[in-house]
């Protein structure tokens, strides 16, 4: 490309109405500098582009497509040989045709990192546990659900929100009959309880209360049991132990997942009939986030590409990689210094590039791209 190529300036705006409209002249600021220009080098191979010199056209269109994401595309372009190489610019942003702050809203930034293909995950709705006391006949139990707030009764139910991840839910039981209390606490895995928890039942076996069965949560691979009295059991699911004295004892389990995922549970159990000071729980889930994957909304960032001897270049990888993170062009100024025949403000754009473009095709190919001077101008509604 040399100074005869040119800049064709396309803007596609999410919105109901479709219009287009050109101009034959040069829309210059109140100082007369040229309105699109490009000069630094690419590939390491200096490049001036000064746009707008062999009778050049701007042509817009706004259409809609449902999302409400505005594009603005400058090109650069040999008019005479359209199939030739081409620079093209392209921003996104939030917009709305019935918005009159359209050059505050979209370029209320100055930096334009890259733009992203991947997916973005979000959860939507809450996760509401059922927690439930063992071995709790006759006892006040009283719950701390590690949110901050708090709730009583043998059977409780409680909403946490999805920003939380591990807490630490704690009972406490009184057996006034006894004057006996006794209390436990077990941090509870959020972001998938169902899976993600190991927990267990506890099972009186004899009227003396010494022998218990207790029963875990499959889906781990590994339990390793420790009832508290120096002895422990590395197994299955299932444990029983009967105790010879009526000590306080702290049952605790560690379970194992195929994929090395590690949780523990534990229970407090007093093996004496005549004081039952237990203090354990299990929890139910009712409910659970919907995980919604979704394509990233390209608003406020920047795509460049770059065509060059049958070769296709762009300003982030074509890999659904998330690149939002990456500058692409720093913004010096947006400014609107014209109205057109249809009544659209014209937007010009100065800024700078320094950055690498890569190969639609191959991700290992890569070229820099480096301009301190680039101005760009585009319709806007």
């Amino acid at each position: 490309m040399d100074n005869k190529q040119f800049l064709y300036g396309i803007l596609f705006i999410v919105l109901a109405t479709v219009t287009s409209c050109s101009k034959k002249e040069i829309p210059n600021n109140q100082l007369g500098q040229v309105a699109f220009a490009f000069s630094g080098t690419i590939n390491d191979q200096t490049v001036s582009y000064e746009a707008g010199k062999n009778n050049y056209v701007l042509f817009t269109d706004f259409s809609d497509n449902g999302n409400d994401v505005l594009l603005m595309s400058g090109e650069f372009r040999d008019k005479s040989a359209p199939n030739n190489d081409f620079l093209r610019f392209q921003f996104y942003g939030y917009d709305s045709i019935m918005n009159d702050n359209v050059l505050q809203n979209v370029f209320s930034q100055s930096n334009f990192p890259s733009y992203s293909e991947d997916v973005t995950v979000q959860s939507i709705g809450n996760t509401q546990l059922k927690f439930t006391s063992l071995y709790s006949t006759g006892a006040t139990i009283n719950w701390d659900f590690g949110d901050g707030t708090t709730g009583t009764g043998d059977s409780v139910t409680h909403t946490y929100p999805p920003s939380l991840n591990n807490i630490e839910v704690s009972m406490n039981s009184f057996f006034p009959i006894y004057n006996c209390g006794d209390s436990v606490s077990n941090t509870i895995n959020l972001s998938d309880p169902a899976n993600s928890q190991v927990q267990f039942d506890i099972n009186v076996l004899s009227l003396a209360v010494d022998s218990f069965m207790f029963d875990a949560n499959t889906g781990f691979n590994q339990y390793n049991w420790d009832f508290g009295n120096s002895t422990t059991q590395m197994g299955g699911a299932s444990a029983f132990v009967s105790y010879g004295d009526s000590l306080r004892k702290i049952v605790q389990l560690s379970a194992t997942s195929a994929t090395s995922l590690s949780s523990n549970w534990k229970a407090v159990v007093t093996p004496n009939a005549s004081a039952p000071c237990f203090a354990a729980y299990k929890f139910d889930v009712l409910q659970t986030p919907t995980i919604v994957n979704s394509q990233r909304v390209p608003f406020r960032t920047c795509v460049i590409t770059y065509n060059s001897k049958g070769k296709t270049y762009r300003s982030y990888k074509n890999d659904a990689s998330n690149q939002s993170n990456r500058s692409v062009f720093i913004l010096n100024n947006a400014e609107a210094y014209e109205d057109n025949p249809e009544g659209q403000s014209t937007i010009r754009l100065n800024g700078s590039v320094s950055t690498f473009l890569y190969n639609v095709n191959d991700t290992n190919d890569s070229i820099p791209i480096v301009s301190n001077n680039v101005s760009i101008a585009v319709a806007h509604p």
